[in-house]
């Protein structure tokens, strides 16, 4: 993963409050089916801008990364 590369497709913008600190914490939408209620995390907090909060999309590479890294 290039960490420098900035690809506006891969971030989804939200309005959801989030301050500086915030960075990192998942993004996620609540479903519910058949009576059972789901949390998905869909993505990442990574940047704060003044009217909107930005979130680095989770992607099957994102996913391999996590998993593949015992560091986490």
């Amino acid at each position: 993963m290039n960490t420098t590369d900035f690809n506006p497709d891969m971030q989804l913008y939200y309005e959801a409050y989030a301050s500086g600190e915030n960075s990192g914490s998942p993004v996620y939408i609540t479903e519910t089916r058949c009576g059972q209620t789901f949390n998905t995390v869909i993505a990442i907090t990574s940047a704060v801008a003044a009217d909107y909060t930005i979130g680095t999309r989770i992607t099957t590479d994102l996913i391999h990364f996590y998993y593949g890294n015992p560091n986490i």
